[in-house]
């Protein structure tokens, strides 16, 4: 699927807003848990939370469709960001033994798609209100997992 650019529809100023604002406590716990795996944050906007992990050296790559690198202000993610749909993404498909993180999502169909293509042999965590649950990973098979420093989120460990 191709989107027209953010330039060519009028909005080369868009910057998506940040909704995912966790506390330091809980990027604390995802450091130590991801040891030295790969984390994709997965519908990644801006990146003000990519941009958190690579402070605290986790090893974290975005994939976001709206993103374009040439309008975007921080040149720390542009090469960090892979600008497009993640239930096409390939690298996402084929990596193993990584953490896939879904932080506070659009609800379109996306997440449900993504995670049935996504290869068996990485952790999946769903990241969202308790609303949401049934909009995105209905039908999954899921726990939740008890992090510090979440505010009005809940982390579901997708099985």
């Amino acid at each position: 699927m191709n989107l027209p650019s953010l330039l060519e529809i009028g909005l080369s100023n868009f910057i998506p807003s940040t909704f995912f604002k966790p506390k330091d406590s809980f990027l604390k716990w995802l450091t130590k848990f991801a040891e030295n795996k790969i984390v994709f944050d997965v519908g990644c906007g801006n990146g003000n939370f990519l941009k958190r992990m690579h402070k605290l050296k986790i090893k974290a790559i975005g994939i976001d469709p709206i993103y374009t690198a040439f309008l975007h202000p921080d040149q720390e993610l542009r090469n960090c960001i892979l600008p497009m749909f993640a239930q096409e993404c390939k690298i996402l498909q084929n990596t193993k033994n990584s953490i896939i993180l879904f932080c506070r999502p659009c609800h379109d169909g996306f997440v449900y798609e993504t995670i049935k293509k996504i290869h068996k042999n990485n952790i999946i965590f769903y990241i969202s209100k308790t609303i949401n649950v049934n909009i995105d990973i209905s039908g999954l098979n899921y726990k939740i997992i008890n992090v510090p420093g979440l505010q009005e989120e809940k982390l579901y460990q997708v099985l």
